[in-house]
Formats: structure tokens, sequence, C-alpha cells
């Protein structure tokens, strides 16, 4: 009985250490799938949106924004959880946050407009965009991973579409 009792004891010490780890990484999760949650559902309210719509454009740039603030904010939280010095570690924890919690605002914001139909500006600072010499671009040093499958958003008569098509395939 008592090699089963300290098995346990074991293997909760062990999920404990884990956590006690972990635990910034936890909290960012938690920041990270409310802002995903909200992009999400911006998603949506913005394809409810036609594409000769004025704010159309200007929405989608918003949200790209705010993408682009949401991967900034898990690099530097992946970079925090592989730092091996404190010092350093405490630093990118911090910018990892002040992204996710910048990113986490505007999503909110994004969503009041889409939800209001309000034709104001978010006013997001833009990011920019490098490449390094690859074909990746970085926004501040962290990567934006290439989408695999384009989503290519097409409305209108067909020779609208056809149009519409050859512009997004030069834009990819």
């Amino acid at each position: 009985m008592s090699n089963k009792l300290s098995q346990q004891a074991g293997t909760i010490w062990k999920y404990t250490k884990f956590i006690f780890k972990n635990i910034k990484a936890f909290r960012a999760s938690r920041q990270l799938y409310e802002v995903r949650t909200n992009l999400s559902l911006a998603n949506m309210e913005i394809g409810k949106l036609t594409y000769h719509d004025p704010i159309y454009a200007q929405r989608i740039k918003e949200f790209n924004q705010v993408m682009i603030e949401l991967t900034q904010g898990k690099w530097l939280a992946a970079c925090a959880m592989e730092a091996k010095d404190s010092q350093n570690m405490k630093r990118l924890w911090e910018q990892a946050y002040a992204k996710i919690r910048t990113s986490k605002e505007h999503s909110q914001h994004l969503m009041h407009t889409l939800y209001s139909k309000s034709d104001d500006s978010l006013n997001i600072p833009g990011t920019e965009l490098c490449s390094n010499g690859t074909e990746i671009l970085f926004a501040e040093g962290a990567p934006l991973v290439p989408e695999i499958n384009p989503i290519v958003i097409l409305q209108g008569s067909d020779f609208e579409m056809g149009y519409q098509y050859a512009q997004q395939l030069v834009q990819i």
C-alpha cells in the first residue's frame, strides 16, 4: 500500500512541478483563446459584408493586423518558454503578455464595430513586414507562417467573379 501511495505522491509532485514551470503559458493560453474566439466571430461577420461595401477592405486590413499582433504574442510566448536565462525569460513574457493584451483589446473593438455596423476606423497601428531574404514574412522578428490554403472570396456576376479571382491570385 505504501508503494502505491509513494507512486501517487511522485506523480502528483511531477504534475505540480510541470504546472508551476508552465503557469505563465497556461495564463497566456487562456488569453490567446479569447482572442482567437473574437477573431473567429469577426471573420464570420466580415463574411457577411459585401465585396462592394466601402468598409469591407478596411475591416479585412484591421482583422489582418490583429492576426499579426496575435501571432507576435504567440511567438514571444514560445520564445519565453525556451529562454534559458531568467532575465531574458521575464522580458519575453512581459512582451508576450503586452502583445496578447493589445490583440485582445483590438479584437474586442473589431467585434464591437462589426456588430454595431459602425463605419469607424479602428486606427490599429500597422506593423512593418519584412522577409529577411526568405519566402516567410516577419513582423518585428515573429515569423508569419504563410497560409497553405488561401481563401478566395468571389461575389457578383460571372464577369466580376472572374476579375476578382484574377486579382486575388495576384495578391496570393
